[in-house]
């Protein structure tokens, strides 16, 4: 989905600010904050930077993994791109 591979992530090649578009940063501290009032964020929608500067839109979700690891977290990150493109049709269509 990324673009990234495994060695990428492990090597930390990766940056968070990196792969997060600015405008979705205030969305981010916001789940951020959530997640550790709450253990638990909401469904949220944001973008990703690929590897190669493109963007893919992502449907995501995150909950903790425990309390004594406040910073460890496990997330669900879906690909979204063929709802995105299905949803542009639509609009067109109407």
């Amino acid at each position: 989905m990324s673009g990234y591979k495994r060695n990428d992530l492990n090597e930390r090649k990766i940056q968070w600010k990196n792969i997060i578009p600015p405008e979705y940063a205030d969305l981010n501290m916001e789940k951020l904050k959530q997640l550790q009032a709450t253990d638990v964020t909401e469904l949220f929608e944001e973008e990703f930077v690929r590897k190669d500067s493109s963007r893919v839109p992502v449907l995501i979700r995150a909950a903790a993994i425990s309390k004594s690891n406040p910073g460890q977290c496990v997330a669900y990150i879906m690909d979204i791109t063929e709802r995105k493109e299905t949803e542009k049709k639509i609009l067109l269509l109407n």
